[in-house]
C-alpha cells in the first residue's frame, strides 16, 4: 500500500502559513482577552500560586456554565489551527502515520502551556482571578478543535485553499480592497470582550447600549460617526462587486449589495455579544448605505457583468430566517413579557444554579423539537459534497445558537423557566434529522416503488 503525503504540491506551504498565522492571531486573542485591561499590580508570588491552586474547590461550589463553555470555545481554535499548521503526517490507505499523534500531542502540550501562563497571569491583573478550572476548560477547548481536525481535516484544506487561492489571483486593488474588509471587520468587533452570560447582555440592554434603529440613547453614534462608517463601509461593496469574480468582470450591482449586507448584518449580530461595545442598529444602516454605494460604484468601472443574483442562495437565506423567526415566536407565544430588573436578575441567577433543570412543560419543548427535526432534513440536502461535514458542524452550532437564544429570552418572559435541557433536546432533534431525514426519505421511496 502506498504512503502518500496528505498535503502536496506549491500550495502546501501557503497553506500551512495561512493556518499558522491564523493560529498566531487566536493566540494573539486569548492572551488579550484573557488579561485585559493589563493594569498590573504587585502580587507576592506565593499568594498568587496558592490563589491559582486552590481555586478548585471554590469554582467547583459555584461552576459557572457559560464561563465552561465561554473558555472551551477560546482555545478550540487554538488546537485547530495549530494542529494543521505543524501536520506533515502521510496518508496510509485510509490510516494515518504515527507521526499525526506526535502532532496532536505536541499542539496540546504547547495549549496547556499557554493556558496556564494565561491564567497564572491573571493573579497580577485587577478584577481577574486565576482558576485551575478554567485550565481544564481551555486544554478542553483545545482537544476539540484537534479532533475536528482530524475528523475533517481535508474538507478544511480545500476551503482554506480556495481563499489563499482567491487572494494570490487577485490585483492589487483586490488585495487592498480585501484588507479593508479585513480592517472593517477587525473595528467593527473591537474590544472583543464577548460575554455569554444572559446577565451581562440584558445589562448591556438596560442601560441602553444594545439599540434598535432610532432608539435614543446617550451612548447612540453621532451624526459624524454614522457618516465615517458610511464612507468605511464603500470598499465592502466594491470588493463584493470585483473580488472573486471571473477575471476582468463583476458581479452585478443587485449582488454584490446583498453579499456585501449579509456581511455587514453578521457583523452586526456578532457585536451583541460584545460587552464593553454599544451595539446600535442605527450603525448597520449607515453601513448599508455605504456598501450600496460602493457596489453601484463598480458599475463605473470598465468591467463588464460576469454574473447576477444567486436566486437560489438568496431562496435559501429567506428561508433560514424565516425558519428562525418561526422558532422564536413559537418558543416566545404568546409573548408575555416580565421586565422587572429585579425579577430579572433573580431568575438569572436561578438558572445559573440549575442551568439543566427541567422544563416547565412538553409545550416548552416538543414543538420546538420537531420544527428542529424538520429543518434538519431541509437543510441535508442543501449541503455542499465537497464541505459536507464541515458545513453539517456549522449548521448544528448554528442551531445550538439559536436555540439557546430562544431560551436566553425566556428570561424576560412571565412564565419563563429556561433551561438548557431544552437546547439539548432541540438540538438532538435538529442533529437527527440532519442525518437521519434523507435516510427515511430514500426508505420511503423504495417502499413506494416497491409497491
Amino acid at each position: 500500500m502506498n504512503t502518500v503525503p496528505r498535503r502536496a504540491g506549491a500550495g502546501a506551504e501557503a497553506l500551512r502559513a495561512a493556518y499558522a498565522a491564523a493560529a498566531a492571531g487566536f493566540v494573539g486573542y486569548a492572551v488579550w482577552g484573557s488579561l485585559f485591561p493589563f493594569d498590573f499590580h504587585a502580587v507576592p508570588l506565593a499568594d498568587a500560586a496558592a490563589l491559582f491552586w486552590t481555586r478548585w474547590a471554590h469554582d467547583a461550589g459555584s461552576w459557572s456554565l457559560t464561563d465552561l463553555v465561554s473558555n472551551v470555545v477560546l482555545f478550540l481554535p487554538i488546537g485547530l489551527l495549530l494542529c494543521a499548521a505543524l501536520d506533515r503526517s502521510t496518508q496510509v490507505g485510509d490510516c494515518r502515520t504515527p507521526s499525526a499523534g506526535l502532532t496532536a500531542a505536541a499542539t496540546l502540550l504547547f495549549a496547556a502551556a499557554l493556558s496556564g501562563a494565561i491564567e497564572f497571569a491573571q493573579a497580577f491583573v485587577s478584577w481577574r482571578t486565576p482558576s485551575i478550572v478554567d485550565v481544564a476548560a481551555e486544554i478542553a477547548g483545545a482537544a476539540c478543535g484537534i479532533a475536528i481536525w482530524w475528523s475533517m481535516s481535508s474538507e478544511l484544506d480545500r476551503a482554506l485553499g480556495s481563499a489563499v487561492d482567491l487572494v494570490r489571483r487577485s490585483t492589487w486593488v483586490e488585495q487592498v480592497l480585501l484588507a479593508c474588509c479585513a480592517a472593517f471587520a477587525i473595528a467593527w468587533l473591537l474590544p472583543a470582550d464577548f460575554t455569554l452570560r444572559p446577565g451581562e447582555i440584558a445589562d448591556k440592554y438596560e442601560h441602553k447600549r444594545l439599540l434598535l434603529p432610532w432608539m435614543p440613547s446617550p451612548d447612540a453614534a453621532t451624526g459624524g460617526q454614522l457618516a465615517a462608517i458610511a464612507v468605511a463601509a464603500v470598499p465592502i461593496g466594491l470588493a463584493a462587486a470585483i473580488c472573486g469574480s471571473r477575471s476582468g468582470g463583476r458581479r452585478s450591482v443587485a449582488s454584490a449589495a446583498l453579499i456585501a449586507g449579509a456581511g455587514l448584518a453578521a457583523l452586526e449580530f456578532m457585536q451583541m455579544p460584545i460587552f464593553s461595545r454599544t451595539t446600535d442598529a442605527n450603525e448597520l444602516l449607515a453601513a448599508l448605505a455605504g456598501s450600496t454605494f460602493g457596489a453601484a460604484s463598480a458599475a463605473l468601472t470598465p468591467r463588464p457583468v460576469m454574473s447576477g443574483v444567486d436566486w437560489r442562495a438568496v431562496q435559501l437565506t429567506a428561508a433560514v430566517v424565516l425558519l428562525v423567526s418561526v422558532v422564536l415566536a413559537l418558543e416566545w407565544w404568546p409573548f408575555r413579557m416580565a421586565l422587572d430588573a429585579s425579577r430579572l436578575q433573580v431568575e438569572t441567577i436561578l438558572w445559573s444554579r440549575q442551568p439543566f433543570r427541567w422544563p416547565a412543560g412538553a409545550g416548552d419543548v416538543i414543538p420546538g423539537a420537531m420544527l428542529a427535526a424538520f429543518a434538519g432534513a431541509f437543510a441535508r440536502p442543501r449541503l455542499d459534497p465537497r464541505f459536507e461535514r464541515l458545513q453539517a458542524m456549522a449548521l448544528i452550532g448554528f442551531a445550538g445558537g439559536v436555540f439557546t437564544i430562544c431560551e436566553v429570552g425566556r428570561i424576560v418572559l412571565a412564565d419563563g423557566r429556561p433551561t438548557l435541557l431544552s437546547v439539548v433536546f432541540k438540538l438532538s432533534a435538529f442533529a437527527g434529522g440532519l442525518y437521519l431525514g434523507p435516510t427515511l426519505a430514500s426508505v420511503r421511496l423504495r417502499a413506494r416503488e416497491a409497491d
